[in-house]
């Protein structure tokens, strides 16, 4: 069976190593995009209030999957609002998700208890949160690409 890497970031250099983390024998890469473009300001208290905006319909056939990794960057310290909305309309019940977040300079643990327990309202089995920081990926993209790997073998692992 496979795992599927789901994300979304903003950052072109960090959606690149999302997208070389793909190994076609087992892992799938989709990427989640909004379907308008909204303004900094909106989607930072969109962020901020745990709302999502509209994004693009993707239909994911789940029973291929063993695991499924959720990873998103972060606004004002919180998950992207297009992450959330995936959340919100997705059913991932029963399902081993690992949630990846890419921080920036404000983080804190509550941001990744908050995310997990979003995974878990969307009926995923959140088993860890890994945290990876975005001045890594930007210095050394190998290390962060390792560190989704480090994910995708921990959910494997379930």
């Amino acid at each position: 069976m496979k795992t599927l890497l789901i994300y979304y970031c903003a950052d072109p250099q960090i959606r690149k190593i999302c997208a070389e983390s793909a190994d076609s024998k087992y892992v799938d890469i989709m990427e989640i995009s909004p379907r308008y473009s909204y303004g900094f300001t909106q989607k930072l208290s969109r962020a901020l209030n745990g709302e999502g905006v509209r994004i693009k319909q993707n239909e994911i056939d789940f029973s291929k999957y063993d695991s499924v990794i959720v990873a998103s960057t972060l606004i004002g310290g919180m998950p992207s609002p297009v992450v959330n909305e995936f959340l919100h309309t997705t059913n991932l019940f029963g399902i081993e998700v690992i949630g990846v977040l890419i921080k920036g300079s404000v983080f804190s643990r509550h941001t990744a208890e908050l995310f997990r327990k979003r995974i878990e309202l969307a009926g995923g089995n959140c088993r860890s949160v890994v945290t990876i920081p975005a001045k890594e990926i930007r210095k050394n993209p190998t290390h962060a690409k390792d560190d989704v790997k480090q994910a995708i073998i921990k959910a494997k692992s379930f």
